[in-house]
């Protein structure tokens, strides 16, 4: 039987903000219990006043991400095997529990994945970002300012990181953000 041939990273990203990112994510939100501020604008001002909200969110006013969460909104990735039966590839939506974040809020996935590449885009508005891989350390291995709305992507070496975004623009923003599990 002939294989289907292997779909390019942006390809499965373009994919996942189209049918899945942001309604699987509100709802891995939702089913943890969490709610969106109003608007669904996390700002630092929400996140001061809901810091438990906002570390079950993964969002942050602080370079530094929020702890894993146990039992945290663990359904934000899902693997798009309708797409690639064979494929290692995650996809997911920041900020990961649904909603948007203002200028200056960071948002992050919920944990931290066995990865060799990422790749992020923008899912709503502002192209104005600097997206972030991190290490389980709280090294940031990568980061890209990023002033448009193409999907910008990164190899690197095997290991356990987590991928984040900082909107700078004064529009509130969400992306879509893929990994890719070497097995």
């Amino acid at each position: 039987m002939a294989r289907r041939p292997r779909r390019s990273p942006k390809a499965i990203l373009v994919a996942a903000l189209s049918s899945f990112g942001l309604v699987a994510a509100a709802a891995g939100h939702a089913a943890s219990g969490g709610h969106l501020p109003p608007g669904g604008v996390y700002t630092c001002a929400w996140i001061a006043g809901h810091p438990a909200d906002a570390a079950a969110a993964s969002v942050s006013c602080d370079s530094q991400p929020p702890p894993i969460v146990p039992d945290g909104s663990g359904t934000s990735l899902a693997r798009r095997n309708s797409l690639l039966p064979d494929s290692m590839e995650v996809c997911g939506s920041l900020p990961a529990g649904g909603g948007k974040v203002g200028k200056g809020v960071w948002a992050w996935t919920p944990e931290y994945h066995y990865s060799n590449y990422w790749d992020i885009g923008i899912a709503t508005a502002a192209p104005y970002y600097t997206w972030y891989i991190q290490k389980v350390d709280g090294t940031n291995v990568y980061n890209q300012t990023v002033t448009d709305s193409a999907i910008h992507s990164h190899f690197l070496a095997s290991n356990y990181y987590r991928g984040g975004a900082q909107n700078h623009s004064s529009t509130a923003a969400s992306w879509g953000i893929c990994y890719i599990n070497p097995g």
